[in-house]
């Protein structure tokens, strides 16, 4: 029952996520708290502006909001498969290198990575900025 309840979370979000530029400020996303404190941009500044043209298939603009998670969409539809067959087939993950613990260690060190190199004030760097 928890999955299918996720899955109805995760198609909801979507619909909202498509039907809802969150560069329109009519529209009710979160804001950045990292970003409104600091003034830089937190490794998932952007995200959800990305998220909306990726579900239009607008690839360039979703870069342009975060790289960093656009480039990370078919590893997280690798893992989000995996899991679907774990919740309703009862099918283990394999255990590979995309499911192992040197993943996450890649993963979290290149999000760190990113989230510093995306607020350096020089070119090429600042096009990882988010646009205002």
């Amino acid at each position: 029952m928890t999955a299918i309840g996720i899955l109805i979370l995760v198609a909801v979000l979507l619909y909202y996520f498509y039907s809802n530029d969150p560069s329109d400020k009519e529209n009710i996303y979160l804001s950045c708290t990292f970003k409104d404190f600091t003034g830089l941009d937190c490794p998932g500044c952007g995200g959800q502006r990305s998220v909306h043209h990726l579900l239009h298939f607008e690839w360039a603009e979703a870069f342009r909001y975060n790289a960093f998670f656009v480039l990370l969409t078919p590893y997280l539809a690798i893992l989000f498969y995996y899991e679907i067959r774990r919740m309703f087939w009862k099918i283990p993950k394999p255990r590979n290198f995309l499911t192992s613990n040197k993943m996450l260690w890649i993963f979290l060190i290149s999000l760190l990575v990113f989230g510093i190199i995306r607020n350096l004030p020089f070119y090429p760097f600042t096009l990882l900025a988010t646009p205002s």
